[in-house]
């Protein structure tokens, strides 16, 4: 069943970037429709929430641009389905942390993944896990947050706030980690990365 809290947080978030002015607009690529991303995944059985996210926009155009202009959140830059689907064939099972379930969905473009736990069975089914081989904090992959509406969620929040902000002249996202910590705290409480950090 597909999440209509899921299109409206993506309509709030394409506002609220449109309202900014938001350069990281003309890096997101033009959604994909159904028909296409059935071509793309298959029998995979993609929830339909990440399908809704590629229809709305289908990855960013890096251009070699600097990490900072191609995020969307803080290390989050927006993959399309194609390569999504591609890293998922290509790094699933390659270790034991990226295990069978865990989808990639969004990247920091210097090696770090975030994986939507799309296992049926799972007890964190839906929860967003970061992956990022070079943590300090924690060993490899860790809940960051709750479902892809919460992280979708917590993205609105922080740009309304001024969280998170466009720097105008360097096109580079900004944000103040201690609010952002707040608010995730907040929308995310099953997560445990925000617990990390006082």
């Amino acid at each position: 069943m597909p999440n209509p809290e899921t299109k409206q947080l993506l309509f709030e978030l394409e506002s609220e970037l449109i309202r900014q002015d938001a350069p990281i607009l003309h890096k997101l690529c033009q959604g994909k429709t159904a028909e296409k991303l059935q071509d793309i995944f298959g029998t995979m059985g993609i929830p339909k929430n990440i399908q809704e996210l590629y229809q709305w926009k289908n990855g960013t155009i890096t251009d070699d641009a600097p990490l900072g202009q191609c995020w969307l959140f803080p290390l989050g830059s927006l993959m399309s389905a194609e390569k999504s689907f591609r890293y998922y064939q290509n790094f699933v099972n390659s270790d034991e942390y990226w295990i069978d379930g865990m989808f990639p969905v969004f990247e920091s473009l210097g090696g770090d993944f975030y994986l939507i736990d799309i296992n049926a069975t799972s007890p964190t089914k839906g929860f967003v896990f970061f992956y990022s081989r070079s943590a300090v904090d924690f060993e490899t992959i860790i809940s960051k947050y709750d479902s892809l509406e919460t992280l979708l969620r917590t993205i609105v929040e922080c740009f309304k706030s001024g969280v998170y902000f466009y720097n105008q002249l360097s096109g580079y996202l900004e944000f103040q980690f201690q609010l952002e910590r707040e608010i995730n705290i907040k929308n995310n409480p099953k997560s445990a990365y925000w617990t990390l950090f006082k």
